[in-house]
């Protein structure tokens, strides 16, 4: 006997596999975007203590301001950088839901195959014990005669 909804559990397994490779993906992108987020920030520590090194002694007021721009530059790069970070991981979890709901569908799809394995097993068990009955039957009649 055949599982009549094996074609389903075939779909459903590869929407897993689909879902599984979606989240390594995410999860790859918010990687990049955590490492480029940790770049900004590094920056951004670098020039504030190149500006702390402008303001002390001799003040040249041109590298003032163009440090100023500078770090007011990657201080809004660091910012958007960890916007991107956070909706990345935002997108992270709706690929973990997604791949959780997959496998739950499918989990459910090999729940009724073993059920239908089972049941046909049973079946066949019974279906063989009839068997085993009437050829016992038989060669108890056969001998009394």
């Amino acid at each position: 006997m055949n599982f009549r909804f094996q074609p389903i559990l075939n779909l459903r397994k590869h929407r897993e596999e689909n879902c599984q490779i979606r989240l390594r993906a995410e999860q790859v992108r918010l990687s990049r975007i955590h490492n480029e987020v940790v770049a900004w920030e590094e920056r951004t520590r670098r020039q504030e203590r190149i500006m702390e090194e402008f303001g002390t002694g001799r003040i040249d007021p041109t590298l003032l301001e163009h440090g100023s721009t500078y770090l007011t530059y990657v201080r809004q790069k660091r910012a958007d950088a960890r916007g991107r970070e956070l909706r990345q991981e935002k997108e992270v979890e709706k690929a973990r839901q997604v791949l959780v709901d997959a496998s739950k569908e499918r989990k459910i799809m090999d729940k009724l195959k073993e059920r239908f394995a089972e049941r046909a097993y049973k079946e066949y068990l019974q279906k063989e014990q009839k068997r085993l009955d009437e050829v016992g039957i038989n060669r108890v009649y056969q001998e009394k005669r």
